[in-house]
């Protein structure tokens, strides 16, 4: 009698082998740790394509008191007069304030473009009790999107040295901003 000859199988030619499935868990983890680390590297990395626009020329399009408010009237006169001296001090081309007055009323992106300038500074000044509160917006010619923008508060007491000093921090806080330091 012959016994039967056990039978090995063979995979076939091109076959592929399963792998044990621990290898398979360890093969998954270590490309969600490569994916995750790329990621993470990814979003340290410094974006320079993303970095803060180009602007070299601004138009002072001017600060707006509230409705009736006769102390913030004054004080935003005296601020649109300081910002233009103000930017020019930090290296900014300022467009003269009879320019743009002769434009007359348009929102930002268009004032940008009809006085060719990369950018336009507004904003709002309103009184409370003895101290004004000081909102400035720095807007994009070219897309019409908000650069940088600052509140800042004034005590009333002395507007004379309140303008300069809030006029010369606006306009170093718009350089370090375009500068990246923001």
């Amino acid at each position: 009698k012959s016994q039967p000859v056990p039978q090995t199988e063979e995979a076939a030619p091109g076959a592929l082998k399963k792998k044990p499935r621990w290898l398979q868990a360890v093969g998954a983890t270590l490309i969600a740790a490569l994916l995750f680390a790329a990621g993470w590297f990814s979003l340290q990395a410094p974006r320079e394509n993303i970095s803060a626009p180009q602007v070299q020329s601004v138009a002072v399009l001017g600060l707006e008191p509230s409705a009736g408010d006769e102390r913030a009237s004054l004080l935003a006169q005296g601020l649109n007069e300081e910002l233009g001296g103000a930017l020019a001090s930090v290296g900014l081309r300022v467009m003269p304030a009879t320019s743009v007055r002769e434009r007359g009323a348009a929102g930002p992106r268009a004032m940008g473009e009809q006085l060719g300038v990369d950018a336009v500074l507004e904003g709002s000044v309103r009184s409370y009790g003895s101290k004004f509160k000081v909102h400035v917006e720095l807007t994009s010619a070219r897309t019409g999107f908000q650069i940088w923008t600052g509140t800042f508060t004034v005590e009333g007491e002395d507007l004379l040295n309140s303008e300069q000093k809030i006029a010369a921090e606006i306009a170093a806080q718009i350089r370090g901003s375009l500068a990246g330091g923001k």
